[in-house]
């Protein structure tokens, strides 16, 4: 028997087609955009936490604060993000978008969400809404 003869394995396979040729797609929009995996979800977090300290980003991202630093620095070299110091305490980071930073942050957006409409094209509401309950179930059924 060959593992494509069983139904699991087939659905599981094509659940790893999609998420690899999608993450193609993902890598391809954040080259254009000069960005690496993860900074378009700090960059957005940023930009509706605008002015929060270091921690609080990292503490709402679930990453941890030197993590989140690493990324931070990379994109203050880029001029997305700028980090202040809290005028009443100098220990506190304080991060905000920059004007690039923000216009790179919504183009990114778009194009990804360009992306997953077309990754889900023809398709009705009907169909997207089953479609999400049976993907909950999958999740559900590995936790």
């Amino acid at each position: 028997m060959h593992p494509t003869d069983n139904p699991a394995t087939r659905i599981a396979w094509k659940i790893r087609d999609i998420e690899h040729r999608h993450l193609q797609m993902i890598q391809g929009i954040l080259d254009r955009f000069g960005l690496h995996f993860g900074q378009p979800r700090i960059l957005y977090m940023v930009m509706t936490m605008n002015g929060a300290a270091q921690k609080e980003i990292a503490e709402r991202l679930r990453i941890s604060p030197a993590s989140l630093a690493v990324s931070i620095k990379r994109m203050q070299k880029v001029g997305l993000l700028e980090k202040i110091h809290d005028e009443k305490d100098l220990r506190v980071n304080k991060v905000r978008i920059t004007d690039k930073g923000i216009k790179v942050q919504e183009g990114f957006r778009a194009e990804a969400l360009a992306t997953d409409r077309q990754m889900l094209s023809g398709f009705s509401s009907e169909e997207l809404t089953q479609l999400e309950d049976y993907l909950e179930r999958i999740y559900q059924n590995l936790t």
